[in-house]
Order: C-alpha cells, then structure tokens, then sequence
C-alpha cells in the first residue's frame, strides 16, 4: 500500500440531491476499508452506518488499495448500487477549491483578480427520512421509555442513562446515532442487546428502567454485565424521622 494521501469525491447512494463531500484518506491511519468507512460515516449523518463502497458506475470496491486519487465513489449501507447521475451533482467544495487556483493563477500572472468565480447557485430540497418499521409511529401516544445503556466489551464501565420516544426514535439508524453520541462509542453503533445477549429488533421492545448494551460491527460480546439498581425513593415518613 502506498503511503500517499489520496482526495477522492464521495455521493452517498441514490441521493442526488446530497452534496458531494471530498475526502482525503491517509492509508497511515485508514488500514482497511472498514476502518476507512466508520471514520467517514459522521460526514453523511443522518444516513446512518456505512457497509459498501462502490465506483459512480455501480463496480463494488473491495479494498482501500482500490481508491484512485481523484476518484468518484459512491458510500451505502448494506444495499445494492443505486444508479443515479452522480455526475451532475455539484461539489460546493471542489468548485470553491478550483476557484481559489483560479484567483491565485492570475495573481502570478499579473492580473488583477480581487473578486473570485461566481459560484452557480445552488437549489437545495428539504430531505425526508423515511421512517423504517414505522417505530415512531408504534412509539407515539406511548409514554417514553428511560433506558439504561452501556459500551460493548467494558463491564465495568458508567452507564448512561436515555429517554426515547416518537420523536427521537423514528427509526433505528437515528436510534443507533444518538446512541453513538451519547456514549461517545470509537465505532459507530449498529444493534441494541440485552444484557443477556439477546438482540432488540423493534423498539417498543425495550422496557423503562432496564439496561443494554450498544454493539458496533465487532459483535456482541458477553462479560458479565451488571444491570443499573435505581436508588430506591424515601417514604414521607423517613425523611421526618430524619
């Protein structure tokens, strides 16, 4: 593997109305393509974890050594390639970045240039997610439920305590995000489980007061985790005896 850093343009899947983001891969600190993709996922947020990469003419890209400086690439979850005119899809960064060349060009050249390109302007659509399971919708009218959360692989770890409803859990990849934030996780989070080791499927399946563990890619691994003992509530009598 060569040690140059390599800037290529990425699209996420099916989304021409995403903007283009440029990215630079440093292959001293992405070493393969997974670890390359969970560092790039925050980048395309609310999308949700990355699982493929592929070339803008829908070829899988399998290794990190298969990037190209200056490449075109499209990140999706685990799916198939969705063809769109990808190349239509105007890059803010990279017109900004060949304006700046083009300023700094005619200033060696003795021309004066104070006033860069005009970008085209640019019409944005208001994005829609689009609610999986509808969990939201099982959720609303519900009261919320307070859950306990702990890290994969650290049964001594703090618990973080979070509260979901309709509104903040609409689908699993916004649950799993606010999960990541929370607990400040090195790979993004992709799965709920018990502390026993059994996987939560659907939302409304998990219980007010209970404690769980946010797995990433590596699995879930079972040390003996310990569930949260809520401190127990003094009676009015306790306290005036006090």
């Amino acid at each position: 593997m060569t040690s140059r850093a390599k800037r290529v343009i990425m699209y996420r899947n099916g989304d021409q109305h995403f903007q283009a983001k440029n990215i630079v891969c440093d292959p001293k600190v992405m070493t393969d393509l997974d670890h390359f993709l969970d560092f790039i996922a925050p980048k395309f947020q609310p999308y949700g974890s990355l699982e493929r990469l592929y070339e803008i003419d829908g070829r899988r890209v399998k290794s990190i050594d298969q990037l190209q400086d200056g490449g075109k690439y499209v990140v999706a979850k685990k799916e198939k390639f969705r063809p769109v005119p990808y190349d239509s899809i105007v890059n803010l960064a990279e017109q900004e970045r060949m304006a700046k060349q083009q300023v700094k060009a005619r200033e060696l050249a003795g021309i004066n240039a104070h006033k860069p390109p005009a970008l085209p302007p640019v019409r944005r659509k208001k994005k829609f997610t689009k609610a999986k399971g509808k969990v939201g919708q099982t959720l609303k009218g519900m009261n919320p439920r307070s859950v306990w959360l702990l890290r994969n692989g650290d049964p001594e770890q703090k618990a973080y305590k979070m509260v979901f409803n309709g509104r903040n859990a609409m689908n699993w990849d916004q649950v799993c995000q606010r999960v990541s934030n929370k607990l400040d996780t090195t790979s993004p989070c992709r799965s709920i489980w018990t502390i026993t080791g059994q996987q939560i499927h659907n939302i409304p399946d998990m219980e007010g007061g209970k404690t769980y563990v946010a797995v990433s890619r590596q699995g879930f691994r079972q040390l003996g985790y310990k569930p949260v003992q809520p401190p127990e509530k003094r009676r009015p009598d306790q306290k005036a005896r006090r």
